[in-house]
């Protein structure tokens, strides 16, 4: 299967050069070089001219530039492109989805939990009278005064 490879680097002065390298079933059969200067419309030719001969889509006459046609496989790789820019968004919404579910069961948890630990803390206090009453009960039957002095 045939491919082609290119790398864009500094060129000499103020260019950008363009190292294309065809390949077959791993083995280089042409490679080209070019230097050119960085502006968009320039650029923009070489680059379009470059895809075109690459793939022989080219259409062009004396007095119009070269027109690129797409491949067939273009429009499979742009809708592929678009359905995977469409299923990060819905993994991105579903991810704010589940983090503001989290969020809410999180901010129940807490407020049960503030819930919990007021019971606990009042419980707390209340075994508190409870053993200070446990303790007077005691004392009485004892003799003593609840302070522990004899009677």
């Amino acid at each position: 299967m045939g491919s082609v490879t290119t790398t864009f680097e500094p060129g000499p002065g103020n260019t950008i050069r363009f190292r294309t390298r065809f390949e077959d079933d791993d083995r280089m059969v042409g490679h080209s070089q070019s230097d050119m200067e960085p502006q968009a419309e320039v650029f923009g030719i070489a680059w379009a001219e470059f895809i075109a001969a690459s793939y022989g889509i080219v259409e062009q006459s004396e007095d119009q530039p070269a027109v690129i046609r797409p491949p067939a496989w273009a429009g499979v790789l742009i809708e592929a492109l678009n359905g995977l820019r469409d299923d990060l968004k819905g993994s991105r919404d579903k991810m704010q989805e589940q983090f503001g579910f989290l969020k809410t069961q999180l901010e129940n948890f807490e407020t049960d939990f503030n819930r919990v630990a007021n019971k606990m803390e009042k419980t707390a206090d209340e075994l508190d009278q409870v053993n200070a009453a446990m303790d007077r009960v005691i004392a009485r039957m004892a003799g003593r005064a609840p302070d522990g002095r004899g009677e």
